[in-house]
């Protein structure tokens, strides 16, 4: 338990009043029985059939996410659907173990300003499937994010049910690509599950999000 009680020091010296948000701090409709993942130990069932990543870019945001960068991350998917011609609403496959579930995505409206803003479509990649991945994270685990990881811990965020319960929830990688076949994914899979083990002495699960824009597909992964 050495990473998580060095996480938990860390926490605690910068550690100041802040206003607080849960999992439910932007809208998100629960329902009944689809998918089940466990997050700091709870099992979560949740249903859901829609992905509009423009709540990311609404107040309060989420514990680990300002609202600036939700909407960031949300402009950045919408600039990576566009470049490969997708029109709002496109069916996004998603594979939640042996389970496919299937969502009707939208993004922010994608201006000028914003492609220009994200012409650099390989960062344009990594920052959409933050927002695709966050948004699923939050559905299919029932966890949120609390904070952004550093590196050499093998993940992008930590997530948990509140920021009440900082480093006791789980631990969560994300990785996209722009275009590419199911052996490309199916690699990125495999490395990120790998890499995630830098952070293995947290005790905590661990999630792995693969997002391909072209299909539109991801995949959510226990390691």
């Amino acid at each position: 338990m050495r990473v998580r009680a060095v996480l938990l020091s860390a926490r605690l010296s910068v550690e100041s009043e802040h206003t607080k948000v849960g999992v439910h701090g932007i809208g998100m409709t629960d329902s009944s029985m689809d998918f089940q993942f466990h997050c700091g130990g709870h099992t979560v069932a949740k249903k859901g059939r829609k992905l509009d990543l423009s709540e990311l870019g609404e107040a309060p945001g989420l514990p680990g996410l300002t609202p600036e960068m939700g909407r960031c991350y949300a402009n950045a998917a919408g600039v990576c659907s566009e470049a490969n011609r997708h029109k709002q609403g496109v069916e996004l496959r998603v594979q939640v173990g042996i389970a496919e579930r299937r969502y009707t995505l939208n993004w922010p409206q994608v201006t000028v300003q914003i492609r220009r803003t994200h012409a650099d479509l390989q960062d344009a990649t990594a920052d959409g499937a933050y927002a695709i991945a966050i948004m699923l994270a939050r559905e299919i685990t029932g966890c949120t994010v609390v904070e952004q990881a550093w590196k050499g811990t093998g993940i992008d965020y930590w997530l948990a049910e509140s920021e009440d319960e900082m480093f006791q929830g789980a631990r969560l990688e994300v990785s996209g690509i722009l275009r590419g076949d199911n052996r490309d994914v199916a690699r990125r899979i495999a490395s990120k599950l790998a890499q995630i083990s830098q952070s293995d002495d947290s005790g905590l699960p661990a999630y792995v999000c693969v997002v391909e824009f072209s299909e539109p597909e991801a995949h959510f992964r226990k390691q």
